[in-house]
């Protein structure tokens, strides 16, 4: 126990400790209290092409104007409607696209991202690009104690938008209401790039983001932050801005802000952001970073009672300079210019101006030039203060200050003694003279900053005569294609006068960028050209630098690969920005009902235009699994799935049965249908496991899986009829996450069942992409789950334990690229159809070198000598596209004669085989193998060819929305588009695969020929909606630059899924043949091989009632019982309204392969319990020979139309 001496001096030492600290944290505050704050890094997006510092700064130097008319899209309401609210005011300062977002860079899912104000997504762009300019890679400001203050003044617009286009039911989505919300922005940026220090949204109205900048700066001087990031932002989303403006009489009429001139009469709405990022002076210093300007003071206050709560107060205003100038520790006279709030309005430019002359009236260092980006850019609301601060950053860095955009007299309020004088022209700044930037909002808030100029970065800069030591330039990006445009833009920069020096763009790139998923070292030896180096491999060929190794991707930490040689420092320079992939965000208006196929929202036809889309994934957090409805087939994988579902399952009480070797697919559904007690559950797994790595792209190894099983499973189903559910399953197939599609020609089992679901009425279809990193427990545990959910006619995705769903996401502004007009372009089906309309196309643009691949020479000859005649060395290789061998011996014809392909366009196609139930593996074979054989060529050449720079496959929008009778060509093309996937996620720079899911060309008339309603409504579509030669050629060249698969529309997603919808359904298709039966005569029965035979049993008999629908529906006048369907002139798609239409009159349930059970009438009606017709053929014998007659017959017809034309 402490003696009471003891006590006594452990008190007397504590006394002592806590002296000295106080001592020690006064002097630490008194240091802090005035200590100056570096701007370190810049961001803006501003209209008129700001959309960075550099190009902020051209249109300010050159007095440009981000002012236009309102663009036609931006808002839902006309200008006549916008006239009956009293809107005069028809000009703004817009940004080119608000809708727009980069969300896979940020790693959100595109449903979030949709939901989410184009207000906050502009923001993350900033800080993303302030960060990059400050030289701070996320990683390292990630888990800092970095400060966020944003101004952000209107969460309303975008809430409007989404519930006035979408109905109130979207309040029901969690993701509307932080999307929306105001206190989310700041926290929205701390959680994305896991920031520490405080994060606050302000809203003083036009002062918010400088009363931001005072904010920060404090928190900085009292230690509660280490870094600050400081921004303000604005969209005008909605017609609401106007409407109020206009009404309170704050517009300009005639679209300018006159701020200072005499004809003053209010300001312009303006749009977009700006950012800077900020440090203590001697930490930046300390760090190497980069200092642009220094904030020397700063100060905020109110006017309190003006003469109105909006009202400006010339003394508020006098008082907040004069405290920022004296917690900058100077004086009037050190003010060598002045960015003003300068709204435009003729009573605050006049409060404004006798404030500034108050201040500054009496100094003696002659007049004050006074600014106002406000003539340039309008009103920019909360992003005004922050717009002014790093316009006069930028003038401090020229050294200049550019001229207000403002013509005629100047307002009689400014000061006649010429102490404060408006910028009417640009002029030279004392090296050492301060600037202050003033900021008033109508909330009364009122801010000001003084800065001072920059000091560059801590670092020597490199000497100018000193030769370029060897370097590693170290580019990364988040797609192949943005690696690629860095690459290019960086030799631009370094081939441009006043270029920054080698060693500090390596030093940049190496310490100042993020390290992202795709990444490439191009080296430069010692003296070597930097410029050749980066374009080289931008184009992907090799690099010639002296040194021996050339351009090769690196490793995030990768120890080996080092920017610059021991010994050798640089500096942060800027650089250009990564560039954003935007896709299109923005919530599309519901319609009043279902329009038809070719029509808008409330059937108002929408005019057509080129639209296009990229599948995207979010993770799905809403499925609530519930029960498993009736038994379950499985058709087993090579892997165990299937096992260990059934064990699963078996525990749970639920009857299973397993396809074997001795059950085949039609025994095991119909003991699964005798068992039923809901819907029979086909679980389809057999592609799981079934290809080895070696034969990825080899379509013998993954058909018979992928898609004969799946077609037999699905004729099972057919035959038996009644409710079914059909799952097919996957692995790797999809490309998710990255590095994970690993078995994409198995993606055909996904497409033929989005088709047949089409054809069945009583089938419903979805399909899911297991986790080829996953276990087998896993991978069972996920199907147990899918099957407890309501089946969506999607294809979902596993990764990680999470289930993706898939969207498509708008191609707002799609990453086009030179098309490379001097290469060799090889075409395959070149000589007919879509690839001869490209061929006429590229030739027309300057292609030199063209090869087109066709089964035979037939009919090219009008084209070769067209395009010779063009200027073309045109050749015409004959080769099958679905022999691989035949390809491989076309390439190397290619390659002799012309030159190794630098463009591959995979057009070849072969029209749909029609119904699922009438087809069989070998029939589908000539529809898969076109499109699927190739890919093994294709990946050959991309493995093992230099010159290989583009590869476009020709795929097709059924892969979107399914396709009546296409089940073999929906499944051919869904695997050509998960190749795709494949490809571009693993291609080297340089490399662009695209596949391009073409909605109908008008050149298209395969629905013609198939003959009866459908080929009416398809025709109708294709006309309206189909792509023109013109059309179709533009959307290709402009998507060259896009990677994987792309939709192609002209029409909104959702219009061409209403459009879909009608032409594929079923009821809407039978009652379509049926119109178009009983507008047209019937014509007499055709000679046949078989005599014809009446139906029995009177006019209400089933054979009467069966003949009569045939005859209805194939315009026969007389139908025998005993007539073979196809014989008739009957097809798959005719066959399937006749069905449904049977149904309908007989209100049961007809087996969709009845038809092709029983192909007569007397088998038909047997089949259905009545009479039968006496002695038939074998139905499969004589469904063959049918058909083929059939078949025969229709192409004899076509012959005679096409001659009588």
């Amino acid at each position: 126990m402490a003696t009471a001496e003891e006590l006594r001096s452990y008190l007397k030492r504590a006394a002592v400790d806590l002296t000295a600290a106080r001592q020690r944290v006064a002097e630490l505050e008194s240091r802090l209290a005035g200590a100056p704050v570096a701007v370190t890094g810049l961001a803006c997006r501003f209209p008129g092409g700001a959309d960075d510092p550099a190009g902020y700064w051209d249109l300010l130097s050159r007095s440009g104007s981000g002012v236009r008319e309102i663009p036609e899209d931006r808002f839902d309401l006309s200008a006549e409607e916008l006239a009956d609210r009293r809107v005069y005011a028809r000009h703004g300062s817009f940004l080119d696209d608000v809708a727009g977002f980069d969300a896979a860079h940020f790693g959100m899912a595109p449903h979030e991202a949709l939901r989410t104000d184009p207000q906050h997504r502009l923001l993350m762009e900033l800080v993303w690009r302030g960060l990059e300019d400050a030289g701070l890679p996320p990683a390292e400001v990630a888990g800092s104690r970095t400060a966020v203050f944003v101004g952000f003044m209107d969460p309303v617009q975008y809430a409007r938008v989404e519930t006035e286009r979408t109905g109130f039911g979207i309040l029901a989505d969690p993701q509307f209401g932080q999307g929306v919300s105001s206190s989310v922005v700041a926290g929205r940026i701390a959680y994305q790039f896991d920031l520490r220090g405080p994060a606050v949204t302000l809203d003083t109205a036009c002062s918010s983001s400088l009363v931001g900048v005072h904010l920060a700066v404090q928190a900085l001087r009292r230690g509660e932050c280490d870094r600050a990031i400081v921004a303000g932002v604005y969209l005008i989303l909605h017609s609401d801005p106007y409407i109020q403006g206009c009404v309170t009489r704050m517009l300009a009429p005639d679209g300018a802000c006159k701020t200072f001139g005499a004809d003053a009469d209010g300001y312009v709405l303006g749009e977009g952001g700006g950012l800077v990022v900020l440090e203590r002076l001697d930490d930046a210093r300390s760090a190497g970073h980069r200092v642009r300007a220094v904030v020397r003071g700063s100060a905020i206050g109110q006017d309190g009672r003006s003469n109105g709560l909006t009202a400006p107060n010339r003394g508020a205003q006098v008082d907040v300079i004069r405290r920022a100038l004296a917690d900058a520790g100077t004086t009037a006279d050190r003010i060598g210019y002045l960015e003003a709030h300068g709204s435009g309005t003729s009573l605050g430019d006049a409060i404004e101006l006798g404030a500034l002359h108050d201040v500054f009236g009496r100094r003696g260092s002659g007049p004050l030039p006074v600014g106002a980006v406000k003539t340039n850019l309008g009103h920019t609301q909360a992003a005004a203060g922050v717009a002014g601060l790093v316009k006069t950053v930028l003038t401090l860095e020229h050294g200049r200050y550019p001229a207000n955009l403002v013509t005629g007299a100047p307002a009689t309020a400014v000061p006649a003694d010429g102490s404060v004088a408006p910028a009417v022209t640009g002029g030279p700044l004392d090296p050492e003279a301060w600037a202050g930037v003033s900021s008033f909002g109508w909330s009364g808030t009122n801010a000001h900053v003084v800065l001072s100029p920059g000091t560059g970065s801590g670092n020597p800069a490199a000497g100018e005569g000193d030769p370029a030591p060897a370097v590693d330039l170290l580019v990364s990006g988040s797609t192949p294609a943005a690696v690629t445009a860095q690459l290019t833009a960086l030799a631009d920069l370094l081939g441009s006068d006043g270029a920054p020096a080698l060693v500090d763009v390596a030093h940049t790139l190496a310490v100042g960028r993020a390290r992202l998923d795709h990444r490439i070292a191009v080296p430069v030896a010692a003296g070597a050209d930097p410029v050749a180096a980066l374009r080289s491999a931008a184009q992907r060929t090799p690099v010639r630098t002296g040194d021996p190794a050339a351009a090769h991707p690196f490793e995030a930490g990768d120890t080996t690969v080092r920017a610059l040689p021991d010994g050798v420092d640089g500096s942060l320079v800027p650089l250009p920005p990564h560039p954003f992939h935007r896709l299109r965000f923005w919530p599309e208006r519901e319609g009043a009902g279902t329009p038809s196929a070719g029509t808008a929202e409330g059937g108002r036809s929408a005019a057509p235009g080129n639209r296009s889309f990229r599948p995207t994934w979010r993770v799905d957090r809403t499925a609530t699994p519930g029960e498993v409805p009736g038994p379950v087939l499985l058709v087993p994988d090579a892997l165990g799935i299937a096992t260990a579902l059934a064990a699963e399952l078996i525990a749970l009480g639920h009857p299973v049965l397993t396809v074997t070797d001795g059950l085949t697919a039609a025994e095991a559904v119909r003991e699964a249908v005798a068992l039923a007690a809901g819907p029979v559950q086909l679980v389809q797994l057999s592609s799981v496991g079934a290809v080895a790595p070696g034969a990825r792209w080899d379509p013998a190894a993954a058909l018979p899986f992928a898609f004969d099983d799946t077609l037999a499973a699905v004729q099972a189903l057919g035959a038996a009829g009644g409710p079914a559910r059909l799952l097919t399953v996957t692995c790797g197939a999809q490309l998710v996450t990255g590095g994970d599609a690993r078995a994409p020609l198995t993606a055909a089992a996904h497409g033929l069942g989005r088709s047949v679901r089409h054809e069945y009425a009583g089938m419903s279809w979805s399909g899911i992409d297991l986790d080829p990193r996953a276990d087998v427990a896993d991978c069972a545990a996920a199907l147990l789950a899918e099957l407890t959910l309501p089946p969506r006619p999607e294809v979902v995705a596993r990764r990680a334990g999470r289930r993706h769903r898939p969207e498509w996401a708008e191609l707002l502004e799609p990453e086009t690229l030179p098309w490379p007009t001097d290469g060799v372009h090889l075409i395959t089906g070149g000589t007919r159809g879509l690839g001869a309309l490209l061929a006429r196309r590229l030739v027309a643009d300057g292609v030199r070198r063209i090869a087109l691949l066709s089964r035979g020479t037939t009919d090219s000859a009008e084209l070769v000598d067209d395009l010779t005649a063009a200027g073309a060395t045109v050749r015409v290789l004959v080769a099958d596209a679905a022999d691989p061998r035949q390809l491989r011996a076309a390439v190397a014809a290619c390659t002799a004669e012309l030159g190794a392909p630098e463009v591959l366009v995979h057009a070849a196609g072969v029209p749909a085989g029609g119904m699922a139930q009438a087809s069989d593996a070998v029939r589908s074979r000539a529809v898969l193998l076109p499109k699927l054989a190739p890919l093994e060529v294709v990946s050959e050449l991309i493995d093992s060819s230099p010159a290989l720079r583009t590869v476009v496959l020709y795929s097709s929008a059924v892969t979107a929305f399914g396709g009546l009778g296409e089940g073999d060509y929906c499944a051919a093309n869904t695997a050509l588009d998960a190749a795709a996937a494949a490809w571009a996620d693993e291609a080297r720079p340089g490399l662009r695969v695209l596949s391009v899911g073409w909605a109908p060309w008008q050149h298209d008339d395969w629905q013609q020929r198939a003959g009866g309603p459908l080929a009416e409504q398809a025709t109708a579509y294709r006309r309206r909606f189909g792509f023109g030669a013109a059309d179709g050629c533009d959307l290709l060249l402009q998507l060259h630059g896009t990677d994987g698969p792309v939709l192609a529309l002209r029409q909104s997603l959702q219009e061409a899924e209403q459009s879909f919808t009608a032409l594929l359904d079923l009821d809407a298709l039978t009652a379509a043949a049926r119109a178009a039966a009983a507008a047209r005569p019937r014509f007499p029965r055709p000679d046949l091989r078989v005599a014809y035979a009446p139906p029995t049993g009177g006019p209400e008999s089933l054979q009467s009632i069966v003949a009569d629908v045939w005859g209805e529906f194939l315009g026969i006048d007389a139908v025998g019982i005993r007539d073979p369907f196809f014989d008739l002139g009957g097809n798959s798609l005719v066959g399937a309204a006749m069905v449904r239409e049977l149904e309908l009159r007989l209100d049961r349930p007809i087996p969709p392969a009845a038809l092709y059970q029983h192909p007569t009438v007397a088998e038909f009606a047997a089949a259905l319990g009545g009479p039968g017709g006496g002695a038939a053929e074998p139905a499969a014998a004589l469904l063959a020979g049918s058909a083929a007659r059939g078949a025969r017959r229709r192409r004899a017809r076509v012959a005679r139309n096409e001659e009588a034309l």
